[in-house]
């Protein structure tokens, strides 16, 4: 497994994601296909990959601190956190308060004075990325960035972040099938490729 992923390695582990079935969005939309990153983050040499090259954009951005909501992004933040002593804190975002205890949204460690990298193994819609990002606001934070494994080049999240003053990176862009997917079978049409697998530094959207 390599320390730094390649942009063939994430081909294959987008293609490792790839799940088709009867699916909902969570407007309720159907579909037939999705990326389930979760699967292979929960492979360790696979975690290590990812969180290298997460670890090494968020400290090439000037943050030293990670953030994530969802599980996809509980596997990275303690990936990062525990494998690259430079990003030096991490917060986990709940969907809700606890109802018990401290109370708290926002558990872990975080400097509300200084950037703070919100990580998410996917950013299509952008909804769950924006509730994060006004949690975090609540809590202090003025300086969020936002930093994705796979970015939907036909989800909406990258214009709503950037409207809201989120820069937005990633270390692949995922477009659904070219000029070609007319004449797919109903299975196919579905089928991912890579517009920009690997773009080291440069998947920034401004």
């Amino acid at each position: 497994m390599p320390q730094h992923p390649s942009g063939a390695f994430l081909v294959e582990f987008a293609r490792a994601c790839y799940v088709e079935g009867d699916f909902r969005s969570p407007g309720g939309r159907a579909n037939a296909w999705l990326l389930d990153c979760r699967r292979r983050l929960g492979d360790g040499p696979t975690l290590r990959a990812v969180a290298a090259e997460l670890a090494r954009l968020i400290q090439a951005q000037g943050s030293d601190q990670v953030a994530g909501t969802g599980f996809g992004a509980y596997l990275l933040v303690g990936g990062i956190l525990a494998l690259h002593t430079q990003v030096a804190r991490g917060v986990l975002i709940r969907p809700q308060a606890k109802r018990y205890g401290t109370a708290t949204m926002i558990e872990g460690s975080l400097d509300i004075r200084t950037p703070v990298c919100l990580v998410d193994d996917i950013l299509n819609s952008g909804a769950s990325a924006l509730d994060a990002v006004n949690k975090l606001r609540a809590y202090g934070c003025t300086d969020i960035r936002h930093l994705s494994v796979f970015c939907f080049d036909w989800g909406s999240g990258r214009r709503r972040l950037n409207e809201v003053g989120v820069s937005c990176e990633c270390l692949a862009v995922v477009g659904k099938a070219g000029p070609d997917r007319a004449r797919m079978s109903p299975a196919r049409a579905g089928c991912l490729w890579l517009a920009r697998s690997w773009r080291r530094g440069l998947g920034r959207f401004r």
